[in-house]
């Protein structure tokens, strides 16, 4: 936008319009919007109501999902007062600030979010109350599956490699 827009007071009339580009540059733009929105809605969009019902112990569940998408809706609310001014007075330069907060999110989510992929919430539960750092849980918490083969075996019951059938 900055490469190939221009400022203008207005586009047809419509005065929160401030930058027009038209052409080839119009069209990537919007095919880069598309994509954007399209790979959003795959990837981060979910994140922030599933992740958020798989970290908390249930007896905190219900309340800590309500605070996250209280949070959440705080948080866009927020972002409703904010883009439109800052649109108006920083134009394109707006996209660095959101930029800014993206590339500080990657370190802060590595260290600061475990790993859930393929986890049951009670192997979710072992990895917080073990206190294993966030970026050493994707092979954390020992398999529930494994743990109870185990106790099979201690209490004597053959295991499925074990039993023979005639």
């Amino acid at each position: 936008m900055a490469t190939y827009g221009r400022s203008v007071d207005s586009v047809d009339g419509n005065e929160n319009l401030k930058i027009i580009i038209t052409g080839d540059p119009a069209r990537a733009v919007i095919a880069m919007m598309y994509l954007f929105v399209f790979m959003y809605g795959l990837t981060w969009a979910p994140i922030g109501w599933i992740y958020c019902s798989e970290v908390f112990p249930l007896h905190y569940r219900a309340k800590g999902v309500g605070l996250a998408a209280a949070s959440n809706w705080a948080f866009n609310l927020a972002l409703a007062f904010f883009v439109p001014p800052a649109f108006e007075n920083i134009t394109w330069q707006t996209y660095i600030i959101f930029g800014v907060f993206c590339t500080v999110m990657i370190p802060h989510i590595y260290f600061t979010y475990p790993e859930t992929a393929g986890k049951t919430l009670e192997e979710i539960d072992v990895i917080f109350d073990e206190n294993i750092a966030p970026w050493k849980s994707r092979h954390a918490g020992p398999s529930l599956q494994g743990r109870v083969a185990d106790l099979k075996v201690q209490k004597g019951e053959p295991s499925a490699e074990q039993r023979e059938t005639v």
